[in-house]
C-alpha cells in the first residue's frame, strides 16, 4: 500500500526533468519544468545527487541542511531552494533557474580577449556577489536570531551570472550556521576549494563570515591581475601559499588599473580576520567608491552582454535542448505517455493470452469429446458381449445396442487425440484402454523438455 502510495506522489509530481546541464563530483543540475494549475509552467533548475552518495547518512542531511538554509535566502544576488521532492531513496532541490553561466566558465571563456571588458563585467560581477553573501550571512531563525551562516565554498564556479547582467550566489551544500545546531558539518573536517580558504579555515583556528570575504577578495584579485593567486601541483603547495606566501599588490602585476584597487583588495585578504572587512556589504561598498571615481563601472546591461558574447553559442545550444524536451514531453503528455504505453501494450499481451487461451480450449475440448466417444464405445463393446453372452437377451434392447457398436468409429477418431497428449490427459485413456503404445509416448514428451531447461541456467542468467 505505502509502495503504490508512493508511485501515486511521483506520477503526480509538478516538476519534469527535461535537460542535464551540469555534473559534478556530488550531483547533477537539470534544468526542469513546473507545471501548476491552469495550465502555469516555468523552468526551474533541478538538483539530484548521485544515486551511490545517497547512501550517506551525511550526505542526506547536508542536503536537507541545505534546503532549509537555501530556503530561507530572498535576495535577488542568491539562488535559493524553492522546493524539495522526494524521488526513489533521493532529495531533489528545487531551485530558480539561471539562464547563463559560471563566474568560472565567463573568465575561462574571454581569457586572452578584451581584459579591460572582462575586468569592468567581472567588477559588476564582485559587487553583485558582495550583496548576495550580505544577504546569506544575515539570516535568521523562525525567531529572527542570527544564523551565523557562512557558505565556505565562494568560488567563481558557484557565482552564476545570467543573461540580465546579474550574478547570483549559488551552492550552499557546505554552508555552515555558527549560532544554530548545525547537523550539516563534522567537526575537523575541511570543505571547499584551497585555492579560496581563508587561513584561519584552513589551519583550524576557528572561522567566521570573514571567511567568506577572503574568498571574495581571491577572486577579486584573480580578476584583476588575470592569473591565480593560489596555486600549485599539489595541495600541499596551496596550503602553503596561502598560509605564508606574500602577496604582491595588484598594481605591480596590472600597473595599467593603477593603485586605486590596492587598498581594497589588501584588506579583503588580510591573514588576520581582525584585519578584513567585517562585512560583506563593507567590501562592497568600498569597491563602489572606488568605481565611482574610475572608468571601470559597469552596468547590468554591459554584463549581460558580455555573457552573450562569451556563452551565446553555448545557451543558444542549451535553449534549443529545452525547446526539444519541452516539444516532446508536451506531445508525450497530449498522448499520454503513460496511459498509452498500457493501452499499445496491454492489449497486444491480452490478446496473446487470448489466443492462447482459445487454442488451450479448443484442445481441452477435442481432448474431451474424444475421451466420451472412447468411453462410450468401450461401455457399448462390453455391454453388447454381455447381451451375446446372456441366455435371455431381451428384444428390445438390441435394437438400442447397435448405436453403441456403431459408436466404434470413435476410437478411430483417436489417432487425433495422440497429438495432444502433450497436455497429459491422453494418459488416463490409455490406462482404461490398456493400449500399450501410448503409455511411452508421454514419457518421450516430458522427459527431452526437462533435459531441455537444464542448460538454460548456464547458458542464461537470466
Amino acid at each position: 500500500m505505502a509502495g503504490g502510495a508512493a508511485a501515486s506522489e511521483r506520477r503526480e509530481s509538478r516538476y519534469e526533468r527535461l535537460v542535464k546541464i551540469a555534473s559534478g563530483g556530488m550531483a547533477t543540475v537539470y534544468v526542469g519544468r513546473l507545471r501548476g494549475a491552469l495550465g502555469f509552467e516555468q523552468l526551474v533548475a533541478i538538483k539530484r545527487p548521485h544515486a551511490h552518495l545517497m547512501q550517506q547518512p551525511d550526505l542526506r542531511r547536508s542536503l536537507l541542511a541545505e534546503a532549509h538554509l537555501a530556503s530561507r535566502i530572498r535576495h535577488a544576488n542568491a539562488v535559493g531552494v524553492r522546493d524539495v521532492e522526494i524521488e526513489d531513496d533521493s532529495i531533489l532541490l528545487v531551485m530558480d533557474y539561471v539562464e547563463g553561466a559560471s563566474f568560472y566558465e565567463l573568465l575561462r571563456s574571454a581569457r586572452g580577449s578584451n581584459p579591460m571588458m572582462t575586468i569592468r563585467a567581472g567588477l559588476r560581477v564582485i559587487r553583485d556577489l558582495c550583496a548576495g553573501l550580505q544577504a546569506v550571512h544575515d539570516l535568521t531563525d523562525d525567531e529572527d536570531r542570527p544564523l551565523g551562516a557562512v557558505h565556505r565554498d565562494v568560488s567563481p564556479q558557484n557565482v552564476l551570472v545570467g543573461l540580465d547582467g546579474v550574478a547570483r550566489l549559488a551552492d550552499f551544500g557546505i554552508a555552515k550556521c555558527l549560532y544554530a545546531h548545525d547537523i550539516s558539518t563534522r567537526e575537523g573536517t575541511l570543505k571547499g576549494k584551497f585555492s579560496y580558504m581563508a587561513p584561519e579555515y584552513m589551519s583550524g583556528d576557528g572561522f567566521d563570515q570573514r571567511a567568506d570575504i577572503f574568498a571574495v577578495g581571491v577572486m577579486l584579485w584573480e580578476l584583476l591581475a588575470q592569473r591565480r593567486l593560489f596555486d600549485g601541483d599539489a595541495q600541499v603547495d596551496i596550503v602553503r601559499k596561502v598560509l605564508y606566501e606574500p602577496i604582491p599588490p595588484v598594481s605591480a602585476l596590472a600597473p595599467e588599473l593603477g593603485y586605486a584597487f590596492d587598498a581594497v583588495v589588501a584588506r579583503a585578504l588580510a591573514r588576520n580576520p581582525a584585519e578584513r572587512f567585517a562585512r560583506a556589504s563593507d567590501l562592497g561598498a568600498a569597491l563602489d567608491a572606488v568605481l565611482a571615481d574610475s572608468s571601470f563601472g559597469a552596468s547590468h546591461e554591459e554584463v549581460g552582454r558580455f555573457v552573450r558574447a562569451q556563452v551565446g553559442e553555448r545557451l543558444a545550444e542549451r535553449k534549443q535542448r529545452i525547446k526539444e524536451g519541452l516539444r516532446s514531453s508536451s506531445s508525450s503528455a497530449a498522448s499520454g505517455p503513460s496511459t498509452q504505453v498500457v493501452q499499445v501494450v496491454e492489449p497486444a499481451a491480452s490478446q496473446e493470452s487470448a489466443v492462447v487461451s482459445s487454442r488451450l480450449s479448443r484442445h481441452a475440448a477435442r481432448i474431451a469429446l474424444a475421451a466420451v466417444a472412447f468411453v462410450v464405445a468401450v461401455l457399448g463393446t462390453i455391454a453388447l458381449v454381455a447381451t451375446r453372452t446372456s441366455s435371455t437377451p431381451p428384444p428390445t434392447e438390441v435394437p438400442s445396442e447397435p448405436p453403441a457398436v456403431s459408436a466404434e468409429p470413435p476410437p478411430a477418431r483417436l489417432p487425433p487425440s495422440p497429438p495432444p497428449v502433450q497436455s497429459a490427459p491422453a494418459p488416463s485413456a490409455p490406462a482404461a484402454n490398456t493400449v500399450k503404445p501410448e503409455k511411452p509416448k508421454p514419457r518421450k514428451v516430458v522427459a527431452p523438455s526437462a533435459g531441455s531447461d537444464v542448460p538454460r541456467p548456464r547458458g542464461n542468467p537470466y
